[in-house]
């Protein structure tokens, strides 16, 4: 009893399924009784009640015979009736593609000359590197007259033996006529790398010059080792501990002040168009017990508004936190904030 239970339910299943086929004639002529399942672009698959699902490709179909008028045998036909493009049709489609393909080449070179027409300086000198100037200024004018401007010089190089980064800027600004800010750095970096390692030696100059601080010039070099914490095209990160001096001169007596440095430097290329850098430096006195220190911090946002000119806007901070004070200038925090526009070339 049970034995013809399973063969009656088995027969059910085979007929509900011949009910349900459509018959398939391929292009040899051969013939396919199945249930199509899908119609996909590379082709039609089917259920076949011994061969199982099958993928028949769509050039291989000649037609289907309709008999249960189901939606996905209703769409092979549509795909399979659809008007074919005569040879002249073929022609003008190629001869578009052509046309649209030289047109795009034709945009490209376009667009690379007229870069180069945007770049009206050739500069032979630190070819290779990336370079960037930039000038920024503001002022008001009405109970009180004030103006500031800043401006700065970058480069950087890098390969697989070596980095080199400078950065300088100034900045100037005056007050009801009278000069409040007078102060500029320039700052060279030489990494050496290591192969096939995340450690690097660094050698590092910084100049300063400010008329509003305990010094008119100071000069401090210092060197040491680096570690690369991450190096991406999206986000980098170093840092670096070194000793080395800092030269005071100008308008205080000259002194000579032992420092050890404590560093740390990255960037981050959100997108394309921007850019976030920053840095810090811990530098401590060593000469009385690390009583006496000075912190440089910088963090900037650079922003592209053309990639043919090379023009970007940058909006920055400075900060400078430093124990040697005078009477004239008691002040041991100095924080600049600023905005300028930036030329890469």
């Amino acid at each position: 009893m049970k034995r013809l239970a399973i063969l009656s339910l088995a027969a059910s299943l085979l007929i509900t399924s011949a009910l349900s086929a459509e018959t398939i004639v391929l292009t040899n002529g051969d013939t396919l009784s199945a249930v199509i399942k899908e119609v996909t672009p590379q082709g039609v698959i089917v259920q076949h009640p011994l061969l199982g699902q099958l993928i028949i490709p769509t050039e291989n179909i000649e037609s289907p015979k309709l008999s249960t008028g189901s939606i996905t045998a209703t769409a092979l036909t549509k795909q399979l009736t659809k008007p074919q493009p005569t040879p002249e049709q073929k022609a003008e489609q190629k001869k578009q593609t052509l046309a649209r393909e030289a047109a795009k080449a034709d945009t490209e070179a376009l667009l690379k000359e007229t870069e180069e027409q945007f770049k009206p300086f050739r500069f032979t000198f630190l070819e290779d590197w990336e370079k960037s100037i930039q000038l920024g200024f503001n002022g008001n004018e009405g109970n009180s007259q004030t103006s500031n401007l800043n401006g700065g010089f970058k480069a950087k190089f890098e390969n697989d033996d070596r980095r080199w980064d400078f950065d300088s800027a100034f900045f100037y600004g005056k007050a009801d006529g009278k000069e409040n800010k007078n102060q500029a750095f320039a700052q060279l970096t030489r990494d050496w790398k290591f192969t096939n390692s995340k450690l690097f030696i660094f050698a590092q100059t910084r100049y300063d010059y400010d008329t509003f601080q305990a010094f008119r010039h100071r000069i401090a070099p210092n060197t040491g080792l680096g570690y690369q914490i991450y190096d991406t095209d999206k986000f980098k990160l170093k840092t670096q501990i070194g000793s080395g001096f800092a030269y005071n001169f100008g308008d205080v007596d000259e002194k000579f002040v032992p420092e050890v440095t404590l560093g740390l430097n990255g960037s981050w290329n959100m997108n394309d168009n921007n850019t976030i850098t920053g840095s810090t430096q811990f530098i401590p006195d060593v000469s009385d017990t690390l009583k006496d220190y000075r912190a440089i911090s910088s963090l900037d946002w650079k922003i592209k508004m053309d990639t043919l000119t090379g023009l970007s806007l940058k909006f920055g901070l400075l900060h400078e936190y430093n124990t040697l004070t005078t009477d004239s200038n008691p002040k041991r925090s100095d924080l600049k904030y600023y905005g300028s526009l930036v030329y890469d070339f």
